[in-house]
């Protein structure tokens, strides 16, 4: 039917695909039971941590376990083991009264048999050697990018914590990108900036839905418009008008990528309240509803449109962007980047109250189906290793359907992807961000926020 026209045969198989994907994430909303926490079993509930937390007070105050050569880990390892296994306590329906006593009297005598087998580590998760990207890590941006913020009073000269929070994100930028100029590495700065400062306020619960909802029609509106929607602008506004418009500056004529990377960031924008909402239910949702929300919130989509303002290029017919097996090369990075990142973040989240969208606890008390740290995580590495099979068969496929011009164009992109999942993993195991004495991951519990 459309002959040589391959652009809208790709667009409608991309937005076919879309919706394929869409079905079994959907239907397993379907499925949401009763909350795992009911009213009847919080005082119990209580009562156990109660009595781990006061064993555990006790252990660290007798004289009794006292040694001059002690290197003190009874600490670490009681804390792991409540990390580990609070899911587990926590996903008893109130039947189980009886189940939750026994399961507190089971971990306090299981802290000390496991306390060789509580450290994990975060290299588990497959990701080829070859993605590793090479050079110096250049942080010469850094002032820039923090001058600008105070220039916009996002933050204050003055505020040592608010510089040390935005220095945890845009210390991504050498992760992502070793070959970037002194001004990209600044826009990049900037887009790390707009991630996280739009996105860690949303994700605090300081804020009522139709705050939300407000906010991110503002923010859309920027991106799309080039101009604010309302006439109080808020700081943040200011300072994205601007990163707009410094991206539009840097890609010159080449509007197409300047649009790939508007409809990529406002898709990430559009993702945050839905997947928030994901934490209302009083039990977690299926994985793979996880999994589809975050293949677009993670935020992959939106750091590949970027990379089309880094390195805007005419060379690349529109069919070899729009080309079906491109885009799913970027969900699949998407999705392993969402699984290593939700490992590493693990322990933050369930301390700050969004364990329930984390995939770590997910697959640790879905449906009742309660099963070990352990076998989730080796579950979760095990799930990961096939999104990466999947990205490198795609791979071959998408490069052997391409004509030799279009395939030595497009490799620069294939690159990126790669070294976007390689530098995040990286990333999250350095960042005292997810750094926590509490981590069942070893490399977390070295860099711990000071």
């Amino acid at each position: 039917m459309v002959g040589d026209n391959i652009l809208m045969f790709n667009m409608f198989i991309n937005s076919f695909v879309e919706w394929l994907q869409s079905i079994f994430p959907h239907n397993k909303t379907m499925e949401l039971k009763t909350p795992v926490l009911g009213d009847e079993i919080e005082h119990f509930i209580a009562q156990m941590k109660c009595l781990l937390w006061g064993n555990h007070e006790w252990s660290n105050a007798t004289s009794r376990y006292g040694s001059i050569s002690s290197p003190f880990v009874e600490n670490t390892i009681f804390q792991k083991m409540l990390i580990i296994l609070l899911p587990m306590i926590l996903s008893f329906t109130h039947p189980s009264i009886n189940k939750l006593i026994g399961h507190y009297q089971k971990v306090n005598k299981t802290i000390i048999s496991g306390i060789f087998k509580m450290s994990f580590s975060l290299d588990s998760f497959y990701i080829p050697n070859e993605w590793k990207i090479s050079g110096e890590f250049v942080n010469d941006y850094k002032e820039e990018v923090l001058n600008e913020l105070i220039r916009f009073k996002i933050i204050e000269r003055n505020n040592d914590k608010n510089k040390e929070w935005v220095q945890e994100f845009i210390n991504i930028v050498p992760y992502f990108w070793s070959d970037l100029t002194y001004k990209q590495r600044i826009l990049a700065g900037h887009l790390m900036c707009s991630f996280f400062i739009i996105d860690d306020p949303l994700d605090s619960n300081k804020l009522n839905d139709n705050e939300v909802i407000d906010l991110i029609e503002r923010y859309e509106f920027i991106f799309i418009e080039g101009k604010f929607k309302k006439c109080d602008q808020l700081p943040l506004e200011n300072f994205l008008l601007f990163f707009r418009n410094k991206c539009l500056e840097m890609v010159g004529d080449n509007i197409l990528m300047f649009n790939m990377f508007i409809n990529s960031f406002v898709e990430w924008l559009q993702s945050i309240f839905p997947h928030n909402k994901t934490l209302d239910p009083k039990m977690p949702v299926h994985w793979s509803i996880q999994s589809y929300f975050r293949k677009i919130n993670i935020g992959i989509y939106a750091v590949m449109g970027f990379n089309y303002i880094l390195f805007p290029n005419k060379k690349i017919n529109i069919t070899t962007w729009t080309n079906p097996r491109y885009n799913r090369m970027i969900g699949c990075i998407g999705k392993a980047l969402h699984f290593t990142n939700d490992a590493a973040s693990y322990c933050k989240e369930m301390n700050e109250g969004g364990g329930l969208s984390n995939v770590l606890f997910i697959l640790q008390v879905y449906d009742g189906k309660r099963i070990s740290f352990e076998e989730a995580f080796e579950k979760m590495v095990k799930i990961s290793r096939e999104f990466i099979d999947d990205f490198l068969h795609t791979e071959k496929e998408f490069k052997n359907s391409l004509p030799q011009d279009q395939r030595d164009e497009i490799e620069h992109f294939i690159a990126l992807m790669k070294s976007i999942l390689w530098g995040s993993h990286e990333w999250s195991k350095a960042t005292s961000r997810y750094g926590s004495i509490s981590s069942p991951f070893i490399e977390n519990t070295i860099n711990i926020p000071t």
